[in-house]
Formats: C-alpha cells, structure tokens, sequence
C-alpha cells in the first residue's frame, strides 16, 4: 500500500476497492454530490459532497488506478471535497470502463471516478455543472430539484457519462438522448438520428411500449473501424446503451448491422445472473433477426441461415454442461436455441398465436425491466403462468438449464422443413409437420408487418406483400 499527502489530514489508499480511510464508515443516508465540470472539454472535476452526518464518512473508490488521479482537498465542517485529473486519467487508462478522451470530449465511467460512502445503501443525489461551457450527458432517473441520483452500491454498474464538447440528438417517440463523442466519423447526425429511431420504433413494436426511460445512447466512434464492433447495455439506476460506431460507417451499412438492435432487446427483460447470462443474451440473439425481418432489413432466408448455422455450434451447451454451466461463448445461440424449442412448443400448442414474445411482453408490463434483478425461476414460472401451457419453460429448463439432455437438432430442422441446400441457399419443406409453426416464429400471429424506415434487404418484397 501507497500514503498521498491531500490537503489538511493525510487518507490511506488500499488495494482494490480504493478506500480513502479519512473517518469512521458510518451510515451516510443521504449524499449530495456538486460535481463542476472545469474547462469546456472537461479536463477536471471538483466534487464536493455533503452527507447528512456530523463528519464526512469514509470513502472509496471501485477502480484502483484512479488513486493517482485523485487529490482530496480540504473539507469544510461536514462538506468533502475531492478534485480528478480527467485529462491524465483519460490519458493514462484510455478505456471506455473508465475514462476515454475522445477530441473535446470525454467517456467517464462512474464507478470510476466518483468517491462512495461506505455505506451501500446510501443515496447519492447528483448535480452537473460547469462554469466553461460544457455539457453532460448521464443516463439516470432526475429528480424534481434536477439532481440525479442512485444508491451508492449501484454506482460501479452505472452506464457511462459523457462530458465535455459532443454533438447530442432527441429521439421522437421515446425518452432517449444520444450523445455522440467528439471524434471523426462518416454517417450524419442526421442519417444516425433517422436510424436509431428506426430501430427504436422496431423495438417498440416487438414489446408494446418504450421499455426503459430515460435512457443514454452513447454513441463512441472508433478510428479505423466499419460497422458496429460492440454495444454493451448498463442499467444501474437508469438504463445507459453503449454503442461503438465505426468510423467508415455509412448509413446503408448500420441496418445491416445487429449490434444495436441486440442491446435494445435487452431493455425489456429483467436481469437474469443466478444461472448466467443465457436468458438475456438468448433472448436478444433469438429475437433481433425476428424483429429485422419484421422491419424488412433481413430476409427470411437469412433468418434461418443464421440459425441453421450458429445454433448447431451451442448444442453442447443443451446436450453436456446445461446452460446454467455453459461457457459465455456458447450462451448466446445456446440461449437463443432454448428460446427456438420454447417458442416452437408454445406455437403448437395455440395454434400459432402464442409464443415466448408473449410471456416477455406480459413481464414488461408488469413493471419489470433491464433495471430489475430476478432470479432465473422467477422468470420461468411467470412465462408459464401466461402462456398456460403446463409449464413448458420449466421443463425445458428441467432438461437443458439445470440439467443436461440429448436433443437432436437434425430432426428438428426437417420437423421444421427448413435445410440449406447445397447451393448455400435455404430451402422450405411446407409439407413438414411444424411448417405452420416455422412460418409463426419468424412473423408471429400476424403474417404482414409494416416495414420501418426506407432501407430494404435484398429478398424482403414477399414478406410484405398486402393480405388479401
């Protein structure tokens, strides 16, 4: 362990997490944070907090390479007061988990930066300002008095901020902000801005009603970079989307692109970890081809080639581990293949008109999001209890979650009547036992949809043809 001098007391920096042992952790209640951003491109911070105790409580900090960056100065009475080298922070860790300076722009992660009570339960009530000119973008619920605020334990898995000079959009028909780094890319705000509300109104239509709001999209270009290279979705106190934009990406390109249609997805579940991460990262694999098909920018076919071929690769995690001990690389299609056999025997069993969409919607409405935790049975058992199908989750669960059981894939394609043909293509068999239930996974209950926005995929015309 290191000592740092600070102003009028001297505080001890353990390893990890960072704790600034200044006095005695106390329960701290309530904290008011007053963080000025200084210099227009946000170059530092001076926080000062205020928590409803005789003495300001101790503190700590989640990221252990934060301690050099960081300089307590004097507290007045009950009132701590704390100063960040942003510009050195951001030069040093140049990560978008804790801080990243892109032009006059900067990513902070939270966690990162921000002094915690030690008492988790504490509520942090937080004002932005700054005298320079620049701005902040932070993805958490407002108070009536304008402070945002989320309770001290959550702060490590809050979304990011972005602070400084960046381009911002409103997105129509949701309560979203995109903040958009200040770095060199080549599609406008305009064409960004038309595209995440496209798929946003997607997004919308698959669940009934803007899952999370407010919600942050932080939009990162990346030099160098095409296409989308990663999303990850924080949900802390307030749902925050982080979007990697490559930097040679136009507009065509973004819809063909899943990454941002996958984050979306998550927003309407709760948060599923006692058995991994396979019911949400299923959930968002098996749907975002569903929902592109349904807003014409992937075709049928390519569904099913998608799947054909990626869900083969995770069967171990159905047939040998179980999904709840599965690896990450096999719990994406190894999730998304317990969602096809979920839906495929809800579908049969109503005649098309229920699938596992249903129960998800059903979920939602009740209140729970990406910002909820629940244990995996929960969520099984209240699926079931909608769909009224005699426990359908939890038996697969029984057989592919917390046990382990042959299934033969082979055999389910051609009950589907779907293959691909030596050609590469993929071919139908309609005369198929489940041919009528293959049809219903791709385009639900109702077989026409209105396409979103102007972007067509090539072989998508059929699928939006007029009913009779």
């Amino acid at each position: 362990m290191s000592r740092r001098s600070f102003t009028m007391r001297r505080c001890l920096f353990s390893a990890v997490p960072l704790l600034l042992a200044c006095a005695p952790a106390v329960a701290s209640g309530i904290c008011d944070y007053d963080i000025d951003i200084a210099g227009a491109a946000a170059t530092a911070l001076e926080i000062h907090i205020q928590c409803d105790t005789a003495d300001p409580p101790a503190f700590t900090f989640a990221d252990p390479d934060a301690a050099a960056f960081i300089e307590r100065l004097a507290d007045v009475g009950s009132r701590a007061h704390f100063r960040i080298d942003l510009d050195r922070f951001a030069a040093t860790g140049d990560r978008y988990d804790s801080a990243l300076r892109l032009g006059r722009s900067v990513l902070v992660s939270p966690g990162a930066i921000l002094p915690r009570p030690m008492d988790p339960e504490a509520e942090l009530r937080l004002r932005l300002s700054s005298a320079d000119g620049a701005g902040h973008a932070v993805g958490l619920p407002v108070r009536s008095d304008g402070r945002y605020e989320i309770p001290a334990g959550a702060i490590g898995e809050a979304g990011e901020w972005v602070l400084g000079q960046f381009d911002t959009l409103q997105i129509g028909g949701q309560a979203a902000t995109v903040a958009i780094l200040d770095a060199r890319r080549s599609v406008s705000n305009d064409d960004l801005r038309r595209w995440i509300e496209d798929v946003a109104a997607g997004n919308r239509r698959f669940w009934g009603a803007d899952p999370v709001s407010p919600l942050l999209l932080v939009v990162l270009p990346a030099a160098g970079k095409s296409g989308l290279p990663f999303g990850r979705v924080m949900a802390a106190g307030g749902a925050t989307v982080l979007l990697l934009l490559g930097e040679a990406a136009g507009w065509d390109q973004l819809y063909r692109e899943w990454v941002l249609v996958h984050e979306f997805l998550h927003l309407g579940t709760p948060l599923l970890r006692d058995t991994g991460i396979w019911f949400n990262e299923g959930i968002a694999t098996y749907f975002e081809p569903i929902l592109r098909a349904r807003a014409g920018w992937k075709s049928e076919d390519e569904v099913w080639h998608e799947w054909l071929t990626n869900m083969p690769r995770s069967l171990p995690a159905l047939t040998e581990t179980g999904l709840m001990n599965a690896p990450s690389r096999r719990a994406y299609y190894g999730g998304a293949l317990f969602m096809l056999l979920a839906d495929i025997e809800l579908r049969r069993g109503s005649a098309g008109a229920i699938g596992i969409e249903d129960c998800l919607r059903t979920v939602l409405d009740s209140g729970q999001d990406i910002r909820i935790r629940w244990p995996t049975r929960r969520m099984l058992e209240t699926c079931d209890r909608r769909n009224g199908q005699g426990g359908v989750l939890a038996s697969l669960a029984a057989k592919h979650v917390y046990g382990h059981a042959a299934l033969d894939l082979d055999d389910l394609w051609r009950r589907l009547g779907v293959a691909i043909g030596a050609d590469g293509g993929v071919r139908y068999d309609d005369s198929a036992p489940l041919a009528a239930v293959r049809r219903a996974i791709v385009w639900g209950k109702d077989r026409y949809w209105t396409p979103i926005g102007t972007y067509r995929a090539p072989g998508t015309a059929r699928s939006f043809e007029a009913p009779p």
